[in-house]
């Protein structure tokens, strides 16, 4: 028994480095036409820190980048944008140093600035995708300018819900996103006592917040769902957000519609008791309803009971 343990542990360790080598030759057949000039670039914004010299004395100096201004260059080329030069989005007066002020003042390209009218976006439905975040709470929000890259970062952003080979990756990636602003953690909070209320307190009305956390998105509750667009971007209200346990738990799982839709479209799982049980795919309590094994149940659960009643009838009569 313990023979076929190791066995079965080798093979899994196995094809985990077969999947990593198999993903690090795709990157390394992919060709990089920017990368020396992004290069001139990500000397500074690809690092914490950067040095300036004065043209006036001569002297250099060590500076600290802005948290937000450093790019994860290993992140980016992996990212969905990796074939990009800098320049393309950002206006070529940053190729003078130090940079002029009114480079900062740059109107920023959004989503439907390059992809509009691109064929090869159109399974994406872009169009709907911006009508519905024209809609979403978010914007209605006057103080604050959002924008796709308030939650997508143009540096970072890869499509999880498409190419992610686990749900877990999906639920993670877009989490973070909303955890951005709603976590409440930064240094100033700590010291205040001041910022959002933690997550776990506001959501304490939902049984295993914490596993609820883990396996499914915040907008499965907090986005409204349409059949044309893949992932909810109409984040309602926290007063609209959904609060029936029964919206998911049901056979007809609210889930099926978002976290699962694109796995459904696509044929890799079907709705089902015995085929989740086989392939591991989904389970959902309330929603994997199987009508024979119910029926089964209510078969055995009435025996069960014919049989107490048909045992005190018995010893009734003949006592």
């Amino acid at each position: 028994m313990s023979k076929r343990i190791y066995l079965l542990v080798f093979c899994v360790f196995g094809l985990g480095i077969l999947g990593a080598m198999a993903q690090d030759s795709e990157l390394e057949e992919r060709e990089y036409p920017n990368k020396e000039e992004n290069a001139e670039c990500l000397v500074c914004h690809g690092n914490d820190s950067f040095t300036e010299t004065s043209a006036e004395y001569g002297e250099t100096i060590l500076r600290n980048m802005y948290p937000c201004l450093i790019i994860d260059t290993v992140k980016y080329y992996e990212a969905n944008h990796w074939s990009f030069a800098c320049l393309d989005c950002h206006t070529y007066d940053y190729k003078e140093y130090p940079h002029p002020r009114a480079a900062k003042f740059e109107y920023m390209p959004s989503c439907m600035d390059c992809h509009d009218g691109d064929e090869a976006m159109e399974k994406y439905n872009l169009p709907k995708i911006q009508e519905e975040y024209d809609k979403s709470h978010h914007t209605a929000l006057t103080d604050t300018k959002y924008s796709c890259w308030s939650c997508h970062d143009p540096h970072g952003f890869k499509m999880t819900v498409r190419e992610a080979k686990d749900i877990t990756e999906t639920v993670v990636s877009d989490n973070a996103m909303c955890l951005k602003c709603h976590s409440g953690t930064t240094a100033t909070d700590l010291l205040l006592g001041t910022g959002l209320e933690p997550l776990i307190a506001t959501h304490d009305w939902i049984p295993e917040t914490e596993n609820h956390f883990r396996h499914v998105r915040c907008i499965e509750c907090h986005g409204d769902l349409v059949d044309d667009v893949l992932v909810a971007h109409d984040i309602l209200p926290a007063k609209d957000a959904v609060n029936s346990c029964a919206e998911c738990h049901s056979k007809d799982s609210r889930l099926i519609h978002s976290l699962y839709k694109y796995q459904l479209q696509e044929g890799r799982m079907e709705k089902g008791f015995l085929r989740t049980l086989v392939t591991g795919d989904i389970y959902i309590v309330g929603a994997n309803q199987n009508t024979g094994l119910n029926w089964l149940s209510i078969l055995i659960f009435g025996c069960a009971l014919l049989g107490v009643f048909g045992h005190a009838l018995i010893r009734i009569i003949k006592k």
